[in-house]
């Protein structure tokens, strides 16, 4: 490595940030008048379309163009690492080897499970395969039927299924088997009625409340970002959180948790409170709040779940059941139960 005795595990995260999301000018052409073509194509390639390639704009084209060809230029695009990026995974790869070495180790793989139940790699490979065979049957059968379903889409009985159709074909299958319109089905999920909603779940699971409370000169990093403070009756404050919920220009892009400051035991009575923040990237038009779809919704139940670890944990241990909560509240915001409770109507 650069530094005699430096092991550097997390290179991944001096990725520079011009280089991080790819974008890329996608250009589609319709058949029209060879002159009114060619102008257009001329004017067209000048300006282009350009897609920044972070999950969610991906996951977007991939859901609703129609035009397969930009679904597959979207889909190979996305799915194509920056070429600055590969020399930083390849440091990536080494020096986790080279730790894993360091650490009495064969491989990072083999370091990476002596914490986790599995006992050697070799069971983890085992059970993957065993899983992998379990539901191949069932894949196969689902694969089959999407594609019959673009075949009588598209009037062509050899079309192929390719990874860019997936979610365009699944999404029109289950719109013409259920009649859902997403929009619809939006107009139940403001997302300010969610975050009461989650507020009011967490009341009735954990006992403790979500309070807004004001933020100091310079705390906030943007108008919009407002601060909560997880209370309990007989505990008092338990931590905060920031919510920055909007998308805006030049901001982080898809939905995740920061832990800003982790929650630790500073001695015998006294506990360092943590602070975390929410990030999402859910548009809304000017004055309104956003609605959330299905998808959606799963989102902010998965991050609100992290964020509730790092809340309510106090572990001595910051490893302990890392997951829990998460997949606690992601399975809830499937829950009918939870749709009556956090759901409203709202006419636009």
């Amino acid at each position: 490595m650069n530094k005699p005795g430096f092991v550097d595990i997390y290179p991944a995260s001096r990725i520079p940030r011009n280089i991080q999301h790819n974008f890329k000018p996608i250009s589609r052409f319709k058949p029209r008048g060879v002159e009114e073509q060619s102008n257009a194509m001329n004017a067209t390639r000048q300006k282009g379309i350009r897609i920044v390639t972070d999950s969610g704009s991906v996951s977007s084209a991939l859901r609703w163009a129609s035009d397969e060809e930009v679904r597959r230029q979207v889909y190979v695009v996305g799915n194509s690492e920056p070429r600055e990026n590969i020399g930083v995974l390849d440091e990536l790869i080494d020096a986790r080897d080279e730790f894993a070495k360091t650490m009495g180790c064969r491989s990072y793989a083999e370091f990476a499970i002596r914490p986790n139940m599995a006992a050697s790699v070799d069971v983890v490979m085992s059970f993957l395969n065993d899983l992998s065979d379990t539901v191949r049957h069932k894949a196969d059968e689902e694969f089959n039927t999407i594609k019959d379903f673009k075949r009588r889409v598209c009037n062509d009985k050899s079309a192929d299924l390719e990874p860019w159709d997936e979610d365009y074909f699944i999404g029109m299958m289950k719109s013409s088997a259920h009649t859902v319109d997403p929009s619809v089905v939006a107009s139940y999920f403001p997302l300010s009625q969610c975050i009461k909603g989650l507020n009011v779940l967490v009341e009735s699971l954990f006992g403790a409340t979500f309070h807004q409370v004001p933020m100091g000169d310079g705390e906030s990093w943007h108008p919009n970002v407002i601060k909560l403070s997880l209370h309990h009756p007989d505990e008092g404050d338990l931590g905060f959180m920031y919510l920055d919920l909007y998308s805006r220009k030049g901001k982080y892009p898809g939905c995740a948790h920061f832990a800003i400051r982790g929650g630790r035991r500073l001695s015998g009575t006294n506990y360092q409170l943590p602070i975390i923040a929410l990030v999402c990237n859910f548009s809304s038009s000017r004055g309104l709040t956003a609605r959330l779809n299905h998808c959606d919704v799963e989102t902010l139940f998965h991050e609100f779940g992290h964020a509730l670890h790092s809340l309510l944990s106090r572990t001595v241990f910051c490893w302990f059941f890392i997951q829990v909560i998460k997949r606690f509240l992601h399975i809830l915001s499937g829950s009918t139960l939870i749709f009556a409770g956090i759901s409203a109507f709202l006419w636009y």
